[in-house]
């Protein structure tokens, strides 16, 4: 019998005993067959064709890590691979343990599928498949999810790849506030260091940047809970003139309600209403409290200002603020109508003075004519 058969005998039969522990070699000794450690390792063990160079044979097996580190500074936890749990109805798992906590930090469910996971010698990861072609590749022949749950708060949300695309998925709502579908065109989403987001293109220039390949291009905001006409599109168009034209349009089957071309021309479909002018020139306060600047005083104050008071100049190519011009226009108009006024009502004056000063003079009249038929007459007789 060679050393090493002797030595492998020992180690059997020093393991089959119930306690204690036999020092078999305080050198370095190599075992060059095969070995079984356990309490049902028998004497004649098979070992699959010297595939199996070390058993652990029992009905509860666990290979322990003891440190016996003592010196300061030195770690000392105690590790245990362990083969399925130890209680009745337990699980078939594979587990790695944290002998000072209990704590099972790695655990491998019997009746995993191949390829469950693989690190290759690139140090990428895959799941599911035996070639991960990326960091971390996670294959399935469902849909993919990764889900990530926060116990606390309740937070449930899955990354899902599905037949669609890919998405957000919040499990507590059950539904994706975020959605990719397949084959969206390049750049069709984009976020630049900057902040910029563009919407089909991945070189946003401004905070929202949206580019369309045709002759025009728009966004829809749709209010699903309006009645009627719950959508609007903001467009940009060439134009008839082909210069440039923005337009805002209702959805509800008509034209746009409203255009600007490049010239700065506007056109609307309906009316045009503004806050109103502050007032401070007054607007109508000349009617309802009585700010009504003298015709002398206006007249002299519109020649020297060189415009009409309250409404200001308007010079050419100048802008000007449309709602306070109109509140000053309205000031204007209302001063020439009580300037009107005055003037109507010194002309019904004039007027019924001169209707007097008529009926006078035809009083007068008739008393001068009388008196001369009446001296007439006496000349005639005489």
């Amino acid at each position: 019998m060679s050393r090493n058969t002797s030595l492998l005998l020992s180690c059997l039969i020093v393991l089959a005993a119930p306690a204690g522990a036999e020092v078999l070699s305080n050198t370095n000794p190599s075992i060059r067959n095969n070995l079984c450690v356990g309490l049902d390792c028998d004497v004649s063990e098979s070992f699959n064709g010297n595939f199996n160079q070390l058993e652990i044979k029992a009905n509860s097996t666990r290979l322990v890590f003891e440190d016996t580190s003592s010196s300061s500074g030195f770690p000392t936890v105690d590790w245990a691979i362990q083969a399925n749990d130890r209680f009745t109805s337990g699980e078939d798992q594979l587990m790695f343990v944290d002998l000072g906590t209990g704590a099972e930090i790695l655990t491998i469910k019997s009746g995993a599928p191949t390829s469950t996971m693989v690190l290759d010698d690139t140090g990428r990861v895959s799941l599911g498949t035996e070639l991960p072609l990326a960091d971390l590749h996670v294959v399935s022949n469902d849909t993919a999810k990764i889900r990530l749950e926060e116990t606390i708060s309740g937070a449930d949300w899955e990354v899902s790849v599905g037949n669609t695309g890919i998405g957000f998925y919040e499990r507590n709502a059950t539904s994706f506030p975020f959605f990719v579908e397949n084959n969206a065109p390049n750049g069709a989403f984009w976020i630049e260091d900057t902040g910029n987001v563009g919407v089909g293109t991945s070189n946003p220039a401004a905070p929202l940047h949206v580019v369309d390949s045709a002759s025009f291009s728009f966004f829809r905001i749709t209010a699903t809970g309006a009645a009627t006409n719950d959508s609007v599109d903001v467009v940009f168009t060439e134009g008839p003139l082909g210069t440039g034209q923005l337009r805002y349009n209702i959805v509800d089957g008509d034209n746009q309600e409203m255009s600007l071309d490049a010239s700065g021309n506007m056109i609307l479909a309906g009316t045009l209403t503004t806050h109103g002018p502050a007032c401070d020139a007054g607007c109508d306060r000349v009617f309802t409290e009585r700010q009504i600047i003298p015709a002398k005083d206006y007249a002299a104050r519109m020649w020297a200002d060189g415009h009409l008071p309250h409404v200001g100049p308007t010079g050419p190519n100048a802008p000007f603020n449309m709602t306070e011009k109109m509140g000053g226009m309205l000031n204007a108009l209302e001063h020439a109508h009580i300037y009107i006024e005055d003037l109507h009502q010194q002309n019904a004056a004039q007027g019924a003075q001169i209707a007097q000063m008529k009926a006078d003079h035809d009083r007068q009249i008739a008393a001068l004519t009388a008196m001369v038929e009446d001296l007439a007459r006496k000349v005639a007789v005489d």
